[in-house]
């Protein structure tokens, strides 16, 4: 089984595919273009609520930008970011 995940021009699939050493070693980079907008998303969707085992990290300042982070059920991390203009 798969499904596709469309955020404006960006998509990509997942599958039904259990690969534990994939799992353990996986973290997903996706470039915000507001990091506290997506912050607001994320914690409306009630993700932690409603599928056991996601963790939602905040929004923090960084030297080089914003980031935020979702641990999926699986384990992968989502690290979202926003970089600071230069």
């Amino acid at each position: 089984m798969k499904s596709v995940f469309i955020k404006g021009n960006f998509a990509f699939y997942l599958q039904d595919y259990n690969a534990k050493e994939w799992i353990d070693n996986t973290m997903i980079f996706v470039e915000v273009e507001d990091t506290d907008k997506f912050w607001n998303d994320l914690v409306s969707l009630n993700l932690t609520e409603k599928y056991s085992g996601v963790k939602l990290t905040p929004v923090r300042m960084m030297d080089w930008g914003k980031e935020c982070f979702v641990h999926d059920p699986s384990g992968i991390l989502w690290y979202f970011g926003e970089f600071f203009s230069s």
